[in-house]
């Protein structure tokens, strides 16, 4: 058995040292030493002493210790990096670029608590099994969610199409379970696009994906036709997504060749500058005033997004202080079909601040409850003709009221709005 794993972790890392065909990996480091060797043979010591006497033999199996050791190796270093195995790495890439197998649901990973559902796609499997924005995941085929990482418990929940998966979750402080399937799902990343106000737009952004930046050109165009002359732009629970995306998005809206982000890696000492393309037969519009709403779950590239519109003065912000994630991402394929996704890099903003752990503070502070946000988001499907519904149950969204109070004329201001610090 130990002459059968040396050879299998010989065949491994020798795929890995010749490199594989893909462009997106890295050459090999060369000189491996002495107590690299060493380790490698710990390695297989211990892979050997698992598979011949953990009391489990289910749970053990050269793939299985392969996979586990090297998703603890990469998981140690931050939240954000893990290994994903060939099929994990196949249904990451569809939903990084919007199109996924599960039930349905937009969720954040708060530090060894429960998955928090901040957004549920209309007409998904999770929504008809009565989730909604607001309740908090606690557990997937039983599988205590508390002590995995985003990645981890995102994978739990995604899966070939038909396929089924139980779910736990707290509804307003009601244990619910069910068995929901799962479907193939193309989510949209521009939730709506409708005026707020005569002369004003509203757009939200819930993601950037590879299809948010034509997302949301049609919907400054179907605003523009409408008449609007301003634009408020929701970022609010906006987790991130493909930085390629908000650069595609941001140069819509900023002249070409405008720093965006700045970004350093730790094996050069060069600075990358990265700036707004000039898009095909598409002239920016750098004229628009627009107002982002933002809040603590606004992170990654929804924070790029809002930090290159703010340091180029051609946005103002309305909301709570940003998530602060600063780092960048690599996904980088392996030989065996799978990935390492690691942090590669920092980003500062175009004025040369750090987002990374700091966020992004508001221009203008108006702070408001998860629990209001979650009302906002069920009062938007409930009335989806309206940005500001006039019914007896609707709730004010003071930082929208806030963000159309700077956007509109003088004379059609909003009913003020008490800033909270």
């Amino acid at each position: 058995m130990r002459t059968k794993i040396l050879l299998l972790l010989s065949g491994i890392a020798a795929a890995l040292l010749a490199g594989c065909t893909t462009a997106d990996t890295p050459p090999p480091q060369e000189g491996a030493g002495e107590k690299d060797y060493l380790n490698a043979g710990v390695l297989v010591q211990a892979m050997d002493i698992l598979n011949r006497k953990y009391v489990d033999a289910e749970k053990t199996g050269n793939d299985n210790l392969f996979e586990a050791a090297l998703h603890g190796m990469v998981s140690n270093l931050d939240p954000y990096s893990d290994y994903e195995p060939p099929r994990a790495f196949d249904r990451n890439q569809k939903r990084r670029t919007g199109e996924l197998s599960g039930i349905g649901v937009t969720i954040v990973k708060p530090h060894r608590n429960p998955l928090h559902v901040v957004n549920v796609i209309p007409g998904s499997p999770a929504e008809k099994a009565g989730i909604k924005p607001g309740d908090t995941i606690l557990a997937v085929d039983g599988k205590d969610l508390r002590k995995l990482n985003f990645y981890q418990c995102q994978q739990l929940l995604t899966g070939r199409p038909g396929s089924k998966v139980t779910v736990t979750w707290n509804a307003a402080g009601k244990i619910r379970k069910q068995t929901i399937a799962r479907k193939h799902l193309v989510t949209p990343t521009v939730s709506a696009a409708k005026l707020a106000i005569p002369g004003i737009g509203y757009i939200r952004i819930d993601s950037f994906t590879s299809h948010t930046p034509d997302e949301f050109l049609r919907a400054r165009k179907k605003l523009a036709g409408e008449g609007a002359k301003a634009l408020v732009i929701d970022l609010r629970n906006n987790t991130g997504g493909l930085v390629r995306s908000a650069v595609l998005t941001l140069s819509q809206l900023l002249a070409p060749g405008t720093i965006l982000f700045t970004a350093t890696q730790r094996d050069t000492a060069k600075v990358e500058t990265i700036r707004s393309m000039k898009l095909k037969n598409l002239p920016p519009d750098t004229t628009t005033p627009l107002v982002l709403l933002v809040n603590s779950f606004t992170a990654s590239s929804g924070e790029i997004f809002t930090a290159a519109l703010v340091d180029n003065k051609r946005a103002q912000t309305v909301g709570m202080r940003t998530f602060g994630k600063g780092t960048l991402l690599s996904v980088v394929r392996l030989a065996n079909g799978g990935a390492l996704r690691f942090a590669s890099g920092r980003y500062r903003t175009p004025s040369g601040k750090v987002i990374e752990g700091r966020g992004i503070r508001p221009d203008h502070a108006v702070v408001t409850t998860l629990q209001t946000l979650h009302k906002l988001t069920l009062q938007m499907r409930r009335y989806p003709g309206e940005v500001r519904p006039n019914a007896k149950d609707a709730v004010t969204d003071t930082q929208l009221e806030k963000a159309l109070s700077l956007l509109a004329p003088p004379a059609e201001k909003p009913h003020d709005v008490t800033e909270k610090h």
